[in-house]
């Protein structure tokens, strides 16, 4: 069986899993055929669990997990995942967040929420933390969950104030309170944007432009007008 192991692995490696890109690369239809070659070799290597040590038996999951997810086919890849999760030690962070990125596609936003939550929580210093609290945020927001999501873009900001993406975790909190009408606070923070980030062009966009909105709301849209030659913009 450890041939079926050391042929899975060979597949998968062929199809640049990692790396890929069209441009350069194998076609997608050589990719899409190295893949489910291994998908072959690994699903023979764990027919054979109860005769294999646990680590190379998860490595076997967690490839089969990737190769489904290079597929596109996330229901597969999410089956996989757990296995890795439930069978694994050490560090999951990797297999939680590619797990929740599966549930992100097949528009399961509460089970997304529910595995980012868990990995936040079980690898508060692994190398996927910064996505996973983005990611969290904006899954919270998609859901409409407004003081989840705030306090998760909060939480990131606090603990990666150096971060490139700080700028837009303040945008969309702006766009939290501007959905809940709250437009005291919605302003206070896209104007936070503006003054404090104004290298930050796409964000100072997207604040502008939000702006307008919050001065819709107030049923003041000439006000918006003044407020851009106040700050100097284009009307």
């Amino acid at each position: 069986h450890q041939a079926d192991y050391n042929t899975g692995y060979a597949y998968f490696l062929k199809s640049n899993p990692f790396n890929y890109d069209r441009k350069t690369s194998i076609t997608t239809i050589e990719r899409n055929a190295y893949l489910n070659s291994s998908i072959t070799a690994f699903r023979n290597f764990v027919l054979l669990e109860d005769s294999v040590n646990n680590k190379p038996l998860v490595d076997a999951f967690l490839r089969l997990a990737d190769c489904y997810f290079l597929l596109s086919d996330d229901v597969k890849a999410i089956e996989y995942y757990d296995m890795v999760i439930e069978k694994g030690e050490g560090d999951l962070s990797y297999a939680y967040f590619k797990k929740a990125t599966s549930q992100g596609y097949t528009d399961d936003q509460e089970g997304k929420a529910k595995t980012l939550q868990e990995l936040t929580e079980s690898y508060p210093n692994s190398s996927y933390q910064i996505l996973s609290i983005r990611e969290l945020a904006d899954t919270y927001k998609a859901q409409g969950k407004h003081q989840k999501a705030i306090d998760t873009y909060e939480q990131f900001i606090r603990d990666y104030p150096q971060n490139k993406y700080v700028p837009r975790a303040i945008v969309n909190i702006g766009s939290v309170y501007l959905s809940t009408k709250d437009y005291e606070k919605a302003e206070m923070y896209l104007e936070k944007v503006l003054f404090e980030y104004p290298n930050a062009t796409a964000e100072n966009e997207s604040a502008v432009l939000l702006m307008k909105d919050i001065y819709k709301g107030r049923d003041d849209l000439a006000g918006y007008y003044d407020w851009l030659i106040e700050q100097g913009r284009e009307i």
